[in-house]
């Protein structure tokens, strides 16, 4: 129902639509019930929406975007399966070219040692 109601055309998953009605629910209160209510009485939901939060749609939910946080925008990023296997990737890359770097000093070592003698 909510999917059907809340037809934002920029928001498409109903994660996102679900986020931006609790957020409206914290910080308005009882007025998704009152828009909720308006719908269903007929009124189309932008006017309900409108009504009810003195605000225009795309009002809301360009305040909604602006205040997404770090923790909703990169740390699912950050923390994907893809993202852990690149940085395992990258640290393993790291570390062979650190050790091949010791082998060549080492054996630059031994050579320069065997001129000596």
């Amino acid at each position: 129902m909510l999917c059907s109601i809340f037809a934002i055309a920029s928001i498409h998953h109903v994660e996102d639509k679900a986020a931006l009605f609790a957020r409206l629910h914290a910080l308005l209160g009882d007025v998704p019930k009152q828009i909720l209510a308006k719908v269903k009485q007929g009124l189309p939901f932008s006017e309900a929406f409108a009504q009810s939060t003195f605000m225009t749609l795309t009002h809301a939910e360009e305040n909604f975007w602006s205040r997404q946080t770090l923790w909703n925008r990169w740390i699912p990023v950050a923390t994907s399966s893809g993202m852990v296997w690149l940085t395992i990737t990258l640290l393993a890359f790291w570390a062979y070219t650190k050790q091949r770097r010791r082998s060549a000093a080492i054996k630059k070592q031994w050579q320069e040692d065997d001129w000596d003698v």
